[in-house]
């Protein structure tokens, strides 16, 4: 409930110094009912954009954060579905393996994702899968009809970083996600 309140403080206080700021929360699809209804409503009413969820298993889970997030948004005074959805499906071996079943789960969905080092961990594997992981994120989104984006390994740097960067654009991935801002730039010169 904390990081939640703080992540809404956060968006808030840049609101403030840049009212164009269209933020983000990160949440994952492992929270239960109670978690939800309890650290929704707290952030929803900071008006993100949008929600990052991780940990997407399947169609079904996606469908529950919607509905949580209509809840959220009426306890929030929030328009009911105007807070979009980014899946992360690619970051577990389920969610990929389910990438048909994301399909008309919500209208809310505007890309899914995936997260390779995530999917590594995961697996207790190498990174070997990385080609497999972003054809069946590609087909999770041909599915769902929407674009997919990738999540860059925050230790990423240099040419490593400038080679993901290109890579995830050419294997068609309309963006990408990253938690250390020094990306920035890389990013900015792959899709421009």
């Amino acid at each position: 409930m904390d990081s939640f309140r703080r992540a809404a403080e956060r968006l808030a206080d840049l609101r403030r110094q840049s009212p164009d700021t269209a933020g983000l929360i990160l949440l994952t699809a492992t929270l239960d009912y109670e978690a939800l209804d309890a650290c929704l409503p707290v952030a929803i009413g900071a008006r993100p954009a949008g929600v990052i969820v991780t940990d997407l298993s399947n169609g079904s889970e996606l469908q529950r954060i919607d509905v949580a997030l209509s809840v959220a948004e009426a306890v929030a005074g929030v328009e009911p579905g105007t807070t979009a959805i980014i899946g992360i499906c690619g970051d577990n071996a389920a969610g990929l393996l389910a990438s048909s079943s994301f399909e008309g789960k919500s209208r809310r969905l505007v890309a899914l994702g995936r997260n390779a080092a995530s999917l590594a961990q995961s697996l207790f594997a190498d990174r070997s899968h990385e080609s497999l992981s972003a054809g069946l994120t590609a087909l999770a989104g041909a599915a769902a009809g929407v674009p997919i984006i990738d999540w860059l390994d925050p230790s990423l740097f240099g040419d490593d970083l400038h080679e993901a960067c290109n890579k995830a654009r050419v294997n068609g991935f309309s963006a990408l996600l990253t938690s250390n801002p020094d990306h920035l730039r890389s990013i900015a010169d792959a899709y421009s």
